[in-house]
């Protein structure tokens, strides 16, 4: 954890929103892509793997938020 240190706190505040902006975006565009016949086993995979990444995103930002607190006190 201390090679985040070096990283500007701008920079991992935008690293975390993004992963969980686009984990919600592709959660959602593959949810409606998962409807069109063909593709539906990917899409359903996608969907999955979109819904981890959102959900590491949400992780690393309590993580994120917590080390913000930690450094403020």
């Amino acid at each position: 954890m201390w090679l985040l240190s070096f990283i500007p706190d701008a920079w991992l505040l935008k690293a975390t929103t993004m992963l969980v902006g686009i984990g919600f975006t592709a959660f959602i565009a593959f949810s409606l892509i998962s409807k069109l016949p063909g593709v539906k086993l990917s899409a359903i995979i996608l969907k999955w793997v979109s819904l981890a990444v959102m959900c590491i995103g949400i992780y690393f930002s309590g993580a994120y938020s917590k080390d913000a607190i930690w450094r403020a006190e």
